[in-house]
């Protein structure tokens, strides 16, 4: 009797597994797409009592439960050191045996898991390298399991023992959560540097690739040549040579370069009062210093200002910055310049206000002697001194202009770049204003920068991207900028739902837009609701990072910085 090809036989044992197992593979698929709705509605949502469940970590240990529970069946019904186990297969060959159970586990398990959790990629503007290295996260964890549970299953060789290996197994897989809850979220007992978690998150990923190959080459030496103990020798050195190479590692492939300013050479100084005649006075930092050379919808905000001391590290102490961190819990640092950038977008005559969400900490640039004062230096010394000015610059950038009646009554994406998407709700009376609420979405796989460079870094912290919403109202010739008041990166606060798991990034940055109706112009207009929602325009800018430059101002330039106020002259009275 001739044998069939191999090919024959690795898809005759597939066709087996799914004629047994095709119920487990339904419950699967229905897990996924419910585990998938849930996460959508809690990023969407932030008051339902389904989204303050946190659901999260009982639907994930769910996932690796079931997930794992196809595995046992599937490799149980064939385990060659089981005899209390059923047989399922035909006289295929051990080799082929094992290559069609892994066949049905990519087939049933894998490919539906890309497949659902690759819906969530789209509208993301990611390229081809970003969605085969999420797919590549998903497999590999997908991976990890099936081998875990695979060879595990092999070695058993009765059911007490694979009872007992499944309670160590689920064990292995709370630490192995606990350990991706620690990668991905901020720690709030231990803060790590970016560079830190990156470093980290390299070492996990290629830890967990090399226990991907020493599971998979242990379920073999357990299935097909049968060698049970050094199947198991092997199993355990994987296991324990996983967690030291995670430790060991340091090597960062993830965190891009800093990115300088392109046009720094470009950018002059100009010191001491303007004078009335100067076309091109710049444009101030202060009255006594400022900066030309600017595009016109760039704006520049002082990361530090103070006095170089050359025994001592820069910035010293009490240095000045426009972007200090605000302890309320957002995670805003726009000021007054990024709103005067827009107003050649409207009429000269036209009315603007603006309600920035760090207006507690940041109520215009300090005056220059309250910078001395903060350094605890006098006039006298400052001018003797070299000092340097670190700037970040960003360009005000629009990224939608829609009537408002869209974003009343609908919602809204829009991409901002590849890998960070805003989302709004539609408006909803909410403790007593109208609030729309949203979030800034950023998707891309981890272990591959979805950037080019990396933001700016002040005060132990990158800036993270902020956005002005305005509303514009032609009729009246009136404008308001919003400040939307993303919150910090941190999960003690409900609205930021960080979902990253699986080597992906998957965070929601929530936002919220309070307003209330005009009253004045419905008692002096005698207008409605209705009126004033379709009368006006709102658009979303975006301040996207230039780069980040130094300048250095000689003892001479910061005496005419630091001119001595003129004297006061008393006018008499006649």
């Amino acid at each position: 009797m001739n044998t069939a090809p191999a090919h024959i036989r690795i898809f005759h044992q597939g066709r087996t597994e799914w004629l047994h197992q095709r119920g487990m593979i339904l419950a699967w698929l229905l897990w996924l797409v419910a585990r998938r709705w849930h996460r959508v509605h809690e990023a969407k949502t932030t008051f339902s009592s389904l989204a303050l469940a946190d659901l999260e970590p009982g639907i994930e240990v769910g996932s690796l439960l079931l997930a794992a529970a196809v595995v046992w069946r599937c490799v149980s019904a064939d385990a060659p050191s089981n005899a209390e186990t059923f047989s399922l297969a035909r006289p295929v060959g051990q080799a082929a045996l094992w290559l069609g159970k892994l066949l049905f586990l990519v087939l049933g398990l894998v490919l539906p898991a890309v497949v659902v959790c690759g819906l969530d990629w789209r509208g993301f503007g990611l390229g081809v390298g970003q969605w085969l290295a999420l797919s590549g996260t998903v497999m590999l964890v997908m991976g990890l399991i099936f081998g875990f549970a695979g060879a595990l299953t092999a070695l058993a060789s009765s059911t007490r023992q694979m009872l007992a290996l499944a309670v160590l197994g689920m064990v292995g897989a709370g630490v192995w959560l606990a350990m991706q809850g620690e990668v991905y979220h901020y720690g709030e007992q231990i803060p790590q540097e970016v560079e830190q978690q990156h470093a980290s998150l390299c070492g996990t990923f290629v830890a967990a690739l090399t226990a991907l190959g020493g599971l998979l080459v242990a379920w073999w030496f357990a299935t097909v040549p049968r060698r049970r103990i050094l199947a198991a020798g092997l199993a355990l050195l994987t296991l324990a040579a996983a967690p030291l190479i995670a430790r060991a590692w340091r090597y960062d492939w993830i965190t891009p370069p800093p990115l300088e300013y392109a046009k720094a050479t470009k950018i002059g100084i100009k010191v001491g009062k303007a004078d009335k005649e100067d076309k091109a006075p710049g444009r101030g930092l202060w009255p006594t210093l400022r900066l030309t050379g600017l595009g016109k919808d760039e704006v520049a905000s002082i990361l530090e200002f103070a006095p170089i001391d050359d025994s001592g590290a820069w910035p010293p102490k009490g240095s000045y910055s426009d972007l200090t961190v605000d302890e309320g819990g957002r995670d805003s640092w726009l000021h007054t310049d990024h709103t005067r950038a827009l107003f050649k977008y409207s009429r000269p005559t036209t009315l603007w206000r603006q309600t920035i969400g760090n207006n507690a900490m940041y109520n215009g640039r300090r005056p220059l002697p309250a910078v001395l004062q903060q350094l605890r230096l006098k006039r006298e010394d400052a001018i003797t001194r070299r000092w340097r000015l670190r700037l970040v610059v960003h360009e005000m950038k629009r990224a939608a202009t829609l009537p408002y009646r869209e974003f009343w009554s609908q919602e809204n994406s829009f991409l901002i770049r590849p890998g960070l998407r805003m989302e709004f709700n539609a408006f909803a009376w909410l403790r007593g204003a109208w609030e729309m609420h949203g979030r800034a979405h950023r998707l891309s796989a981890a272990v591959l920068p979805v950037e080019s460079h990396r933001s700016a870094h002040v005060r132990g912290r990158d800036l993270s991207d902020n956005f002005l919403f305005v509303l514009e109202d032609p009729d009246l010739g009136e404008n308001e900028a919003l400040d939307p008041g993303l919150v910090q990166r941190a999960r003690r606060f409900s609205s930021y739902n960080d979902q990253s798991r699986l080597w992906q990034v998957d965070e929601n940055q929530g936002l919220e837009i309070r307003l209330w109706e005009p009253k004045e112009q419905e008692a002096i207009l005698k207008t409605t609701r209705e009126d004033w929602v379709n009368r006006l325009n709102a658009s979303l800018w975006h301040a996207e990072e230039r780069g980040t430059m130094e300048i250095e101002l000689t003892p001479e330039q910061m005496a005419e910085v630091l001119a001595e106020p003129e004297p006061k002259t008393e006018v008499k009275k006649p």
